[in-house]
This record gives structure tokens, C-alpha cells and sequence, in this order.
């Protein structure tokens, strides 16, 4: 087979960098067909890479690759549409947790978490959400988990972020350690977010044991300020922060270290 490939190290670059601009383009692909056909495509030359590593001897080759995929993967994460955090924009601009941070990605996590306390935490109250008592007791939960989110994000802004220009040593250590468990509980926080948001309008599509006023029109203020919620349905109020939830789960792009 080495005498059909050529040279195998650059058989074995090229592979990669087709990958790579098929993970970039699966990164920005919504329709499912087209998604379906760009993984058959990104199977068949991940099978060809393995074939490769396995038979020659690529010398640093791989390792370079590896740095690139990971770069490649960081580019196509930053490309991908994030419709709410553009629509938040500058609303936050002035506030303490958002003015004070240096870090780009500490920033936008911020904005996320103001405009969830601002805009959509408020439906998760017996107010709002005529619900069973066991989801019932998922409410509080929230409300814990969110404050949880942004003590950790006031912890890295107010004592991480004088050494955020440190590129080297234990400070910087520290801070990256500090960063990761930032991203931990956001992440945290929005998949049970996503997961409860899911389970509530399954369970409004089918029998309704659990979710009792799927139909009700929401009235949310805060301050006498009208929340965009007001005027929907539970259902479409629901359906709304799930599209969210998966928005900041998308832009945290870690693990699910509680799976």
C-alpha cells in the first residue's frame, strides 16, 4: 500500500489537513444531511490517518499534527455562529464582573451569566412553572447552582485577573487552574440547565405528568422593566433558554466532567 500512497509523510499531511477543514466546516454546518455526509467523509480519512500511523514511521509528524488539529479545532469554535451572545452585545458593558476582565472568553462567560440572571433565570420559580414536586425541587437547585457560577467568575476577576499578563511560572499556573474552574461550573450549571429544559417540553409534548401549564402566557418583571420572556408560553419560554443553554455549552466546549 506504501507504493500507492507515494510518500507517506505527505500522504499523511495532507489526510490531516482535509480533516481539518472538515471538522471547521461539520463546526458551522446546521443542516443534518450535510452534516451526515461531511462525518461519512471525516470517517473514511480518520481511517486512513490510523492506517498511516500504524504502518510508518512519521517521526514528529504526528505530534505537529496533533498541535495544528488542535488549533484548526480552537479557529472553528470561534467562527461558529453564536446568535444570543451578538444580541447581547454591549449591554453589560459597564458591569463590574464583565469592565473587569481581561480574558475574552472570562468575558463572554460573563455576559452569558448576566443576561441569564436578567432575562431567563426568573422563570424558574412556582410562580412560573406549575410542575410536579419533585421537578419542583429542581428550582432552588438552579438558583444555588447559579450563584455557585458566578461566585467562581467574581473569584477569578477579582484575585486571577492582576496576574492575567503573567506568561510563565506559577502565577500563570494558577490562573489557568483558576480559569478552568470557571468554565467547569458554567459548563455545569447550563448542561442541567439544557437537561432540564429538555425533559420539561418532552414531557409537555407527550403526557404532561410533570410540567402542568405548558400553554400558560408568562408575566416576568424585574425593577419594572419587562422581560422578553413576558408574553410567551412556558412551552416557547422553555424552548428558548434550551437554545441558549446549548449556545454557552457549545462556546464552553469542554468535557462533561459529571458524566
Amino acid at each position: 500500500m506504501s507504493e500507492d500512497l507515494g510518500d507517506p509523510r505527505e500522504e499523511y499531511k495532507k489526510t490531516r489537513k482535509n480533516m481539518e477543514t472538515l471538522e471547521r466546516l461539520l463546526a458551522l454546518t446546521a443542516e443534518p444531511k450535510r452534516r451526515s455526509y461531511i462525518d461519512a467523509q471525516l470517517s473514511k480519512l480518520r481511517r486512513m490517518r490510523d492506517h498511516l500511523e500504524a504502518a510508518f514511521d512519521l517521526g514528529g509528524l504526528r505530534e505537529a499534527s496533533d498541535n495544528e488539529a488542535a488549533s484548526a479545532q480552537k479557529q472553528a469554535r470561534s467562527e461558529r455562529p453564536l446568535p444570543f451572545l451578538a444580541r447581547i452585545g454591549d449591554r453589560f458593558a459597564e458591569s463590574a464582573i464583565v469592565e473587569g476582565s481581561k480574558d475574552p472568553e472570562i468575558k463572554n462567560l460573563a455576559n452569558y451569566l448576566l443576561f441569564f440572571e436578567e432575562e431567563y433565570l426568573p422563570l424558574f420559580d412556582k410562580k412560573h412553572l406549575d410542575l410536579d414536586h419533585m421537578s419542583s425541587l429542581e428550582l432552588d437547585a438552579f438558583y444555588n447552582a447559579f450563584n455557585q457560577a458566578k461566585r467562581r467568575m467574581d473569584i477569578f476577576c477579582n484575585e486571577t485577573e492582576a496576574i492575567y499578563d503573567e506568561k510563565e511560572g506559577p502565577k500563570l499556573l494558577q490562573r489557568l487552574k483558576a480559569k478552568q474552574t470557571v468554565l467547569v461550573e458554567v459548563h455545569k450549571f447550563f448542561k442541567r440547565i439544557r437537561t432540564f429544559t429538555d425533559e420539561m417540553l418532552k414531557d409537555i409534548e407527550g403526557e404532561r405528568r410533570r410540567c402542568f401549564n405548558g400553554d400558560a402566557i408568562l408575566s416576568l418583571n424585574s425593577q419594572a422593566k419587562k422581560l422578553e420572556l413576558t408574553g410567551t408560553t412556558v412551552t416557547v419560554a422553555l424552548a428558548r433558554i434550551a437554545h441558549y443553554a446549548a449556545e454557552v455549552i457549545g462556546y464552553v466546549d469542554i468535557p462533561d466532567f459529571q458524566r
